[in-house]
This record gives structure tokens, sequence and C-alpha cells, in this order.
């Protein structure tokens, strides 16, 4: 039933006077694409001014598709009522039909331009009634990559790429393998073909870890990401493995999601692609023909553009709508479109020129580091072309040549860096250790605190009262009027109404009623337990509290009988110095005065050896001038040392006074 209404589709067209540009595309706005192209060709005066019909038919179904429209062309075409059939063919784009329709328009000498990459193993001496636009050969990355290895100092790869999961042909992994078996541009030490839907990625890794240092993976594949990432390719490049990507559109659209970006960058992937010098322009310009157009659409789009612009081109030269030799009716023909131009070779392929990508870390965007200029040359058996390299970033390269091959223990996959797990192990032991020190001082300070060595046990605890002292007695017997007032200050015993034994020591008390249980808080522990920590000649020693065990609260505190602070402060009116106090006061002077005093003396004696100079210089000669000149210059040195040594001390000595010696002063 299709080739049946394709027949009649056909025979229909072949009566039409217009030219029948058939184009084989599912896309729906292929046909606007196309139009578009052919009317700005026609507005630059570069299309034929025959009226060109656009029909658009879906291509790639199988052996129904466009082989049986072909063997319906044919059949129309042998009829000899019909003398001419103006056929022009755009598409299509999987390699058996493109083949198939190829070989059919020979014998009806029918133009063919294909708009997708398609190789052709036979060589470029088949199907020379096909052209092709697409900016993109499989002959130009292969050569793109054999410049990348040259400059790597590689000879060999291991190629991955996907299976055929599409009716388009072979994925371009494979084209890649069967054009260097012919033309052996570099060694492939193992090819990999995965399923998306069906694979061991383990067995894959193992098989990568022992094959080429060179990894190279096609385009092809309907997630990247996850193949990227399942292929394991950060830790492949932690080991020395260089990856690099091959693919058929430009990076920006291909690759475009910041996901692989990322991943990209970290692993320093080079990516060979053609090269796009003005991706976001052509985008905005396609999206005004096609508004509803998404990005991995873009350069589909832009290749019918470009075919049907390019029929257009071809037209105007010589070939309308019938040719011997597409190829060489094509040859050097220059197409300029707004998004660009572009020149066909000998082989019907447009020169490309590819560049070597990798990705910038502070902008996140593609970069080339290595340009490739495609000039004619003559053909061999797939190409007519050469690519000439140039070199950017020299630091990429640098740094490419300084990495490290791959240790043997890759192979085996007994390799690991354990660098980053004995710097956490070596800092997580230093926190620990940290943290138990902190710990073990922070619950000696509590234990310490909460043993509460400040208070003072009740068995421990004596007090004894004088019943025969009461406080008038007390004030008497301490204000007794002595002949020396001073002695009353620092020689007389103090009388006490009351005082404690803790142990074996006297202790004075203050008492205070305690009317329920007591808990001091923390803060107050903590206070208690730097203040039972407290030593200090001048300090009475606080031996504690006593509390919760009796009626009262205890507070107790070294016994202090004669010369306290509080005496002097309760009658200050009767202090004065007795002999002792001025005695050892004067001690303390006088281990400052021989500073103060040997400084005088020295310069009295300095003094008195100028004068004895003036008599020695009208009395003896002059060498005993000299002689006494000398003299007097060794005794100031002497004195000058002495003082520096003694200045010091005799300092120290005399602020221990005020310091030391004072009652009350710490």
């Amino acid at each position: 039933m299709i080739c049946k209404n394709v027949l009649l589709f056909l025979i229909q067209i072949g009566y039409a006077l217009s030219i029948q540009l058939v184009l084989f595309e599912n896309w729906q706005f292929a046909k606007r694409v196309c139009s578009s192209g052919i009317d700005d060709a026609k507005a630059v005066g570069m299309c034929t001014k025959k009226e060109i019909e656009i029909t658009r038919r879906t291509g790639c179904s199988g052996f129904n598709g466009v082989n049986a429209a072909a063997q319906a062309i044919n059949a129309v075409a042998s009829r000899p009522y019909i003398e001419n059939l103006d056929f022009v063919f755009v598409g299509p784009t999987c390699s058996h039909d493109i083949r198939t329709i190829g070989n059919f328009a020979e014998l009806w000498k029918s133009p063919v331009i294909g708009y997708e990459p398609v190789f052709e193993d036979r060589g470029i001496e088949e199907l020379i009634s096909v052209i092709n636009v697409a900016q993109f050969s499989v002959g130009g990355v292969a050569q793109a990559l054999d410049q990348l290895l040259k400059e790597l100092g590689q000879l060999e790869v291991s190629l991955i790429g996907s299976v055929k999961v599409l009716p388009s042909g072979q994925a371009l992994g494979s084209d890649l393998r069967a054009y260097n078996e012919k033309m052996h541009t570099f060694h492939v030490n193992q090819y990999i073909e995965i399923d998306e839907n069906d694979v061991d990625y383990t067995e894959i890794d193992n098989k990568l870890r022992k094959g080429a240092r060179t990894i190279v993976v096609c385009a092809g594949f309907y997630d990247f990401y996850s193949a990227l990432y399942n292929l394991n390719i950060r830790q492949l490049a932690s080991y020395g493995f260089f990856i690099v990507v091959v693919l058929d559109k430009p990076p920006d659209e291909a690759l475009s999601q910041n996901n692989v970006k990322k991943l990209l960058q970290k692993t320093g992937t080079f990516v060979i692609s053609p090269l796009e010098k003005s991706y976001a322009d052509s985008l905005n310009q396609m999206q005004k023909v096609v508004p509803e157009l998404a990005d991995e659409q873009f350069t589909t789009f832009l290749r019918i553009y470009h075919a049907c612009y390019a029929y257009c081109v071809g037209s105007m030269n010589g070939v309308e709508t019938k040719t011997d030799n597409y190829h060489i009716a094509m040859n050097g023909i220059n197409v300029k479109t707004k998004y660009g131009n572009f020149t066909f070779d000998e082989s019907g392929s447009v020169l490309t020129d590819y560049a070597v990508y990798t990705v910038d870390a502070d902008e996140m965007a593609y970069v080339p580091v290595m340009t490739l200029k495609s000039a004619i040359t003559i053909c061999d058996t797939y190409n007519c072309f050469n690519l000439t390299a140039e070199k950017r970033a020299d630091d990429v390269w640098s740094a490419a040549k300084e990495t490290t091959p791959p240790e043997p223990c890759v192979l085996t996959d007994s390799c690991g860096n354990y660098l980053p797990f004995a710097v956490s192990a070596l800092v997580i032991l230093a926190c620990l250790a940290l943290a138990i020190v902190l710990f073990i001082r922070q619950r000696r300070h509590k234990i310490n605190v909460f043993k509460l060595t400040w208070k003072v046990p009740r068995d421990s605890l004596k007090i004894i009262t004088n019943k025969n002292a009461d406080a008038k007695m007390q004030r008497e017997l301490e204000r007794r009027d002595f002949s020396d007032k001073a002695a009353v200050l620092t020689s007389r015993r103090r009388a006490f109404n009351s005082y404690a034994l803790v142990g074996t020591q006297r202790a004075e008390l203050i008492a205070y009623k305690q009317i329920k249980k007591i808990n001091f808080a923390e803060v107050t522990l903590d206070y208690l337990y730097n203040l039972k920590q407290l030593q200090h000649d001048n300090l009475a020693k606080f031996f504690g509290i006593q509390l919760n065990d009796m009626d009262n609260l205890t507070v107790l505190h070294a016994l202090v009988e004669r010369g306290t602070l509080e005496e002097f402060y309760a009658d200050i009116d009767g202090f004065d110095m007795d002999e002792t106090f001025k005695s050892a006061f004067m001690r303390d002077i006088l281990k400052y005065i021989p500073c103060i005093l040997f400084a005088i003396v020295t310069f009295l004696l300095i003094k008195e050896f100028r004068k004895a100079d003036e008599i020695q210089k009208k009395v003896f000669v002059r060498n005993s001038t000299r002689t006494s000149g000398k003299s007097t210059k060794l005794v100031l040195a002497l004195t000058i040392t002495f003082f520096i040594v003694e200045f010091p001390q005799g300092s120290l000595l005399m602020l221990q006074i005020f310091v030391v010696d004072s009652y009350g002063i710490m």
C-alpha cells in the first residue's frame, strides 16, 4: 500500500513543469527551513528562476521507505511517454537509503544533496551524483584525532562507540573504525561497542585499564553524561589516561549541559568537533525561521538550509536538474549564506575546519586549544583535503605532557590513592586527641570542683569557746595602755572569744545560721575551688566551709594572732613603727645604698684623679701623664660595669620592701 501511494505521488509530480525538490526529513519544520534557504538564494540572485516545489517525505524508515520510492521513481522514469523528470533530492540522512537513492540518481542523472554525515566505505569515486553539505566527515575527525595523538605523544587508542540503535546507519564509532581499517591513520588497540540498555561497565573498565592510554569516546549515546560517568572517566583520568570525545556537532549543542561540562573539566577531557565560530548568532537567526526550535535541532536544520541553498548555487553553475558527475560540477564552488560560507572539494564534501576543545574552569565554556584548518589537496580514497594544526594555550599542552602514565597496578585494579585517607585519618586523630585532652582537663577540673576540697568535714571540725571572755573583755585586752603604742600592734596577742580546730590547725571562723540545705551553683563551686588553691605569705589561708552538716554555715581561715590588716584599720591612729620595724626598713634601704653611694664615690675619685693629673703635668714627664690617664679610664670602666651589674639588683631589693615585706600587700 505504501509503495502504491508513493508511486502515484511521484507519477503526479513527474508531469509537473516545476522542479520537484523532494526533501526526506521527519521533522515537520524541515520544509519551512528549506524554503527559507531557497528564498534567501533567490533574493541575492543565486538560484534558478524556475519554480521549485518542495515536497517533504519521511526517510530512514526501513526497506519500505526511500528504497521503495527509488524503485518507483525508476519505474516511472523508464516509461517511454515521459521525456524528462526534473527531480532534485535533499537527503535522506541514513546511509542505507542515501546509497540506494544515490545509485538510482546516477541512472537518472538527478542531483542528490545529503545534509547528514554519512560514511561511504567504498570511497569518493562512488555515488558521484551525491554531494554532502554536512560540515563534518569521518576523515576530518580522523585527521584531527591523529594530530592530537601526535601532540600527546601517543600512537594508539581504545575506541568506544554506541551500537546501531537507530535506522540512520552505523554510529560514529563504527564509521571511524571502518575508516581507520583502510586508511591506518592511527592504531586502534581495541574497539568497544556499548549498548546502553544492556552493558556491563565493570568488564569495560577492566578492558580500558589494560588498553591504550588514550581513550576515545564517540558521539551517538542517548545519555552522554551517563555513558561518560559509568565509564568511570574521572578515575581513569586520575590514573593518567587521556580522555578524548569525538562529536559530529559543535560542543555547545551536543554537550551543553552543565553536569557534562563539569565532568569534562575535572577530567581534562579533549573534545574534537567541527569548529563553530558563531554558534549563538546562527542559533538566533534560525529561531527567527523556526521559533519552536530546540537547541539539539539546530545543526540538523542548519544543514537542511545549507543543502537547499547549495542546490540553488549549483543550479546557477550548470546543475539544475541533470548532472553526470555532481562532484566535479560543484568542485571549488563557494557558497555564501547568512550563517557562514563553505566550499566544496573534489569529493563533493564541504571543506571543514576542526578544533580541539577543553572546558574552561572559570567560565565553564568550551575553549579551543588547537584549531585545524582545512585545505584542498590531492584526493585519496576518502578525502580531498588536509588539516593543518595550530596550537593555542601552551599551558594546557605542557600540563598534558607532564601527566604521569598509568602505574602497572592499574592493570590489576590494585592501585589506591591513600594520601587523602591518610590525611583525613591524621586530621581525625588530631581532632580526637585534642578533644580527649580538653575533655580530660575539663573533667579533671570538674572533678576537683565537685570533690568539694574546700568543704571541711564535720568530724575534723572542733569549735573552742572561751566562756570567760566576752566582747568587752576582748576590747579591753586589745586596747590596753602599753607604754609603747607601737608594741600594741606588733607584739601583743589577740584575744579570741572562740576559734576552731581543723584537724591540728587553729582557724578563725565566721558562723551563720543555716536555715535550709544550700546547693551552690557551678560558678560558685569553681570560685571556692580557686580560693582554696591560693597561697601567699601575706594572706590568711582559706581552710574552707562547713555546711549542710550542722545548724550553722561556718567559714574558716587560718588564725592570725598579731599584726593583722584588720587591726591596723581598726586602730589606725595608734599605729606607729617600733624599733624592729624601723630596723627592718633601714636594712632594706641599705641594700640599695651601695649602688648610689658607689657611683658618688667613683665620681669623686675620678675628680681627684683629674686634679692629680694636673699636678703631674707640672712635675713629671709626659709619659707618666699618659699612664695616669689610662688609670683614670680603667677606674671609670670598672665603675660603669659595677653600676650596670648592681643597679637592677638594687632596684629589685628596693621594690621588695614595699611589695613583699609590707603587711597586707601581696
